[in-house]
């Protein structure tokens, strides 16, 4: 939306308030709040846009099973209705999503240890191409995410 601005004057009146548009509004200080309340009165689109991605957060900071599927909906719904492009892709990304994103927040539980195993297993695979044999790669994975702590023989124990 900042991009989009062709008005030098518009420009002007947008300068130095990045930061206040990007940190939680309990960290803002005196000037960052002056910023964000002239952002109020000269531009309109950004501010509701700020608004909404203020909302959203707090939607993710105190939600609950019981009220997520109708905080998620009724944000989603006031994006449709203002109609902001950015926030709209970004709505239609979670709303792509929605299940996933209900279903973490009642159950609690995401895939994060297996992508991290994933991970770890591609780096090990980029080390291996070296070997021959299927079991070497495995004896290095086991090694490198096995948890075993081998010192080395160099080491002076203390």
């Amino acid at each position: 939306m900042v991009a989009e601005l062709r008005d030098p004057a518009e420009k002007r009146a947008l300068k130095g308030t990045r930061f206040a548009l990007q940190r939680s509004p309990w960290k803002l200080d005196a000037v960052a709040r002056n910023k964000l309340t002239e952002l109020e009165k000269e531009n309109q689109p950004l501010y509701r846009a700020y608004l909404m991605k203020e909302s959203l957060a707090a939607i993710f900071d105190t939600a609950s099973p019981e009220s997520i599927h109708s905080d998620l909906t009724g944000w989603l719904r006031w994006v449709e209705a203002e109609g902001l492009p950015p926030l709209v892709k970004a709505a239609e990304t979670i709303a792509a999503h929605f299940d996933g994103i209900t279903a973490y927040i009642t159950v609690g539980v995401t895939n994060a240890i297996t992508e991290g195993f994933n991970r770890k297993a591609r780096v090990v695979t980029s080390r291996a191409y070296g070997f021959k044999r299927l079991s070497s790669f495995a004896a290095m994975l086991l090694l490198c995410c096995g948890g075993l702590s081998i010192p080395w023989p160099h080491v002076m124990p203390l």
